[in-house]
């Protein structure tokens, strides 16, 4: 009899864990998109994209909303404060560990204000651990409130597709805040974050197929993330498109497939082995030599794998070109230039920045037909 009862102790024990376990979820507000701008104020203000549950019903201050979800914002004189201030206004707890994306708007990564917002999201606890961090051409708090195209909480499912598509595709780079984070406050190359353009630059369209109750038709589509943007020294200088964004993360060495169109054809072309770089920072100007390897991976009868190679290499340096200009340097050239001191103050004195302005760049690509 009392093995009895105390089975049933137990069960009734676990059953109200469940239950009060059941309960912790509904009382936190998981955040999967969480916006920075910078407000006419310069104060920061943050926006929070949190999918509703059963029980979300009315307005609360400080709050947008559309039938799938909802977004809070808040403002405050600094990081810290907007997102305390966000705490307040949030009717449940706010929980961070959900978060897929950190979107910050141009307006603040070209204010010199990226770096102490940065830290203080380093120092949040679970924010910085696998976000994406993308700035937008526009507000953040705008972009997100936009995104009612998704379906209820799968919007995260939707957000982690959508990325992986885009990275595989070299539409975007694939890094994550955290990356460009360390990045910026190192003393090498350049970091890169994935980039947000406005609707209008970043227009496309979509066949719709006809069926039996729709006639086909064209309608407008945007591609909400496009190329990278680039920052140094935590300020963010310019843009690149996705083509260079490509050429960028092939000479980072990434493994990466891509398409290339042709004068005739498209051609599907994948990288075989990591660039070979070497830099002669002794040189007056400075002599970077790249050897890169490509597949062809297109079958085709006029493919030409020299003027292929050629093609290639004229659309890198015109990219490597554009970056010179900007003042910056993505490439990871800098890591391998830095092995030539003997010291890290050596190496500061140096200014690689300046001498990469004025380097000369020898790319050699080497194509191999795997079709043939």
């Amino acid at each position: 009899m009392r093995k009895f009862a105390f089975v049933i102790v137990l069960t009734l024990a676990l059953l109200l864990s469940g239950c009060e376990k059941y309960r912790e979820v509904e009382n936190h507000a998981y955040v999967i998109m969480l916006g920075v701008d910078l407000a006419e104020d310069d104060q920061i203000q943050i926006s929070a994209l949190i999918p509703k549950i059963a029980e979300d019903s009315g307005s609360e201050s400080g709050e947008s909303s559309n039938s799938n979800h909802q977004v809070y914002a808040a403002a405050g004189a600094n990081f810290d404060a907007a997102l305390n201030r966000l705490r307040w206004v949030v009717p449940r707890q706010v929980d961070l560990s959900q978060v897929k994306v950190i979107m910050l708007s141009e307006r603040l990564a070209r204010s010199g204000l990226f770096m102490p917002v940065a830290y203080a999201m380093m120092e949040t606890y679970h924010l910085y651990t696998a976000a994406r961090l993308v700035i937008c051409e526009g507000k953040a708090q705008t972009f997100i409130e936009s995104e009612n195209e998704t379906l209820g909480t799968r919007i995260a499912t939707d957000l982690d597709a959508m990325f992986e598509d885009y990275t595989s595709q070299a539409l975007i780079p694939d890094g994550q805040f955290a990356d460009v984070f360390y990045m910026s406050a190192s003393i090498y190359s350049d970091p890169i974050a994935i980039y947000s353009p406005s609707s209008e630059t970043a227009a496309a369209s979509v066949i719709m197929p006809q069926s039996a109750d729709q006639p086909g038709d064209t309608q407008p589509q945007k591609n909400r993330f496009l190329g990278a943007c680039v920052f140094r020294n935590g300020t963010m200088r310019g843009v690149l498109t996705a083509e260079d964004t490509l050429y960028c993360k092939l000479l980072r060495g990434k493994s990466q497939s891509f398409q290339m169109e042709s004068d005739l054809e498209t051609l599907y072309l994948a990288m075989s082995t990591a660039p070979s770089i070497r830099v002669d920072s002794q040189s007056d100007p400075v002599r970077i030599s790249v050897d890169m390897c490509l597949s062809l991976q297109t079958k085709s009868e006029c493919a030409n794998t020299n003027q292929i190679a050629q093609m290639l290499r004229e659309r890198i340096l015109a990219t490597i070109d554009r970056c010179k200009r900007m003042g910056v340097e993505p490439f990871r050239f800098a890591d391998v230039a830095a092995g030539g001191f003997a010291t890290i103050g050596e190496w500061l004195d140096y200014d690689w920045h300046s001498h990469f302005s004025d380097s000369e760049v020898d790319l050699r690509i080497q194509i191999i037909d795997e079709a043939a």
